[in-house]
């Protein structure tokens, strides 16, 4: 009798899995589906002004971010930064809104360029010059609920490596992604 229970139990079980299984692969949207021309948030964008969202683990939208420019061959570095030959510095100009109830702290060290070859890089140390307007995103930043602010990040790429993906991981396991392969 108990191993029949068992048997039973394990039944319900599988078939719960495989239910579960079937209904999120029909609500997945196709392949090609513009989910943002949808009005649905997800952690991916494609492009320039494209969002991509942080979800809590709820699945509430937490922050969202747009890259708004890419600048390749950025020359406001300070006079003891020049890039190493072949490699050049590529700036990302992007907003980060908190689409929360409460406060949160954007960190710089939690950004990543995955550039054409798979090589995934952080941002880089190099200072502004003097005379310069930008502003680098070299300290914690933090938002208020509600608050949008723009930032930029400065990586260092080869100069002959295509721009790859934006990256942002605001927690263990979670990465925001933006692709900019045809920017």
């Amino acid at each position: 009798m108990r191993k029949m229970i068992m048997a039973l139990l394990a039944l319900v079980m599988m078939l719960g899995g495989t239910a579960s299984l079937t209904m999120a692969q029909d609500a997945t949207p196709e392949a090609g589906t513009d989910t943002a021309a949808m009005g649905e948030d997800t952690a991916f964008g494609v492009g320039l002004d494209s969002p991509a969202t942080y979800f809590s683990d709820r699945g509430d939208p937490v922050t969202r971010i747009s890259v708004v420019d890419i600048e390749r061959g950025w020359q406001d570095y300070g006079e003891y930064y020049e890039p190493d030959p072949g490699v050049e510095y590529v700036a990302v100009t992007f907003t980060v809104e908190n689409l929360s109830r409460s406060n949160i702290i954007v960190e710089p060290y939690d950004f990543s360029m995955l550039d054409a070859w798979g090589r995934n890089n952080s941002r880089s140390w190099v200072s502004v010059d003097e005379d310069s307007s930008v502003q680098i995103f070299e300290d914690d930043t933090a938002l208020a609920s509600g608050e949008k602010t723009e930032l930029t990040i400065i990586f260092e790429l080869f100069e002959q490596t295509e721009v790859g993906y934006f990256m942002w991981q605001p927690d263990s396991g979670i990465i925001v992604m933006v692709d900019l392969r045809d920017v």
